[in-house]
This record gives structure tokens, C-alpha cells and sequence, in this order.
């Protein structure tokens, strides 16, 4: 197959024209890498091969834009792979190149999760670790980066008890404590923190 045009796209792709009426759209990057702009004739093994490389590079490109929403943990990235139906070797070498290149890296992303969920939501540290383990985590490096980077449990407990007693007028102290206790053990903060904090409340 003799090439007669290239026209360049947008993102970084090109339509490559033949001499048969066959079109192949590539990116930039394969066109690169194999050589193509010094040839002006393949064979039917290099266009499959071409094919190929592109749409090996197409998911690659996938997998960025979907870490580029948020970090991921390298088990979310290989659900997310999994579901594209994709063979094991491909799967596996996406994610070594994935790790090579830093885009999955679980101490980063973990220590990036625990601050996000601690800072924006009322979630205590128990609760964040068993979501990191869910998420592919071991479970020590979890507990441990969550108690490395959580220095202010007891502050913010005393926030949330706070933030429980004024929106409820209409209970007592024993109903409501209960309440607050059940909350908060739920929300993953310690049982023995927590009772000692609601022991200083009247």
C-alpha cells in the first residue's frame, strides 16, 4: 500500500490516505515511533501493526484522562482496564508503563485520598482506611499514612459534637449523647477518643 497524504487533525493526530481509498487515523506519537514519515509504502503486516499501536495508544490516552479527573490507586486502574475486555499482557504492560512514567504511584495517591476525605468530609481515620483497603491499599500502609498525616482527630471530633448539640434543641443529654456517640463511631473516629471527649461535655 503506497501512502499518498497525510492531513493533520485535531489532538494530535493525523488521517493517513492510501492508495487502495483505505484511511487510517494515527497518532502523532505512532507515527513518530515507527518511522512512517520515511516510508512511502507499507505492507499489510505494518498497516495491522499500525492499527495495533494506535489503539494501544488510544487506551493509554484513556487511562491518563481518567487519572487526570483524580489520582488513582493501581486497583482502580486495573478495573478500569479490565472492563475494556483487553487481554492480560496488554493490561499488565499499560500498567508498567502507567508506573514507570508515574501515574500510578499508591503512597502518593494515598497520602493525597486521606487528606481530601479528612479535609472535606466529617470521615474519622477507621473509616478512611478501610476505603483505602477497599480501594487496593494494603491495609498497614493505609493505617499508617492515615496516622502519620491525622494529627487533629480530637479537634475535629469536638467540632462535630459542637456542630450535633446546636442542631438539637429537643432531646437531653443522654438521648442526644448516645446519638452523637453512634454518629461518630460510624464515621470511623476512635470509640475510646470519643468517650473520653463526651465525658467532658454536660
Amino acid at each position: 500500500m503506497k501512502i499518498v497524504k497525510y492531513t493533520r487533525l485535531a489532538s494530535g493526530k493525523y488521517k493517513v490516505l492510501f492508495d487502495n481509498k483505505k484511511e487510517l487515523i494515527l497518532y502523532e506519537s505512532v507515527i513518530i515511533n515507527t518511522n512512517l514519515l520515511y516510508k512511502k509504502e507499507i505492507t499489510s503486516e505494518e498497516y495491522n501493526n499500525l492499527v495495533s499501536l494506535n489503539n494501544y495508544q488510544d487506551i493509554y490516552n484513556k487511562v491518563i484522562k481518567y487519572i487526570g479527573i483524580r489520582l488513582r490507586s493501581k486497583k482502580e486502574i486495573t478495573d478500569y482496564l479490565k472492563k475494556m475486555d483487553l487481554s492480560i499482557e496488554v493490561v499488565d504492560d499499560i500498567l508498567n508503563k502507567l508506573i514507570t512514567n508515574k501515574y500510578i504511584d499508591d503512597e502518593r495517591f494515598s497520602q493525597a485520598y486521606i487528606k481530601d476525605k479528612y479535609n472535606f468530609s466529617n470521615n474519622g481515620p477507621y473509616k478512611i482506611i478501610n476505603e483505602l483497603v477497599k480501594l487496593g491499599i494494603d491495609k498497614d500502609m493505609a493505617y499508617t499514612y492515615t496516622f502519620d498525616i491525622i494529627t487533629n482527630e480530637e479537634e475535629k471530633i469536638n467540632k462535630l459534637i459542637n456542630k450535633y448539640v446546636k442542631s438539637d434543641k429537643k432531646h437531653d443529654w443522654y438521648y442526644l449523647r448516645n446519638k452523637i456517640y453512634n454518629n461518630l463511631i460510624n464515621l470511623g473516629y476512635s470509640k475510646e477518643i470519643v468517650i473520653s471527649i463526651l465525658n467532658n461535655y454536660n
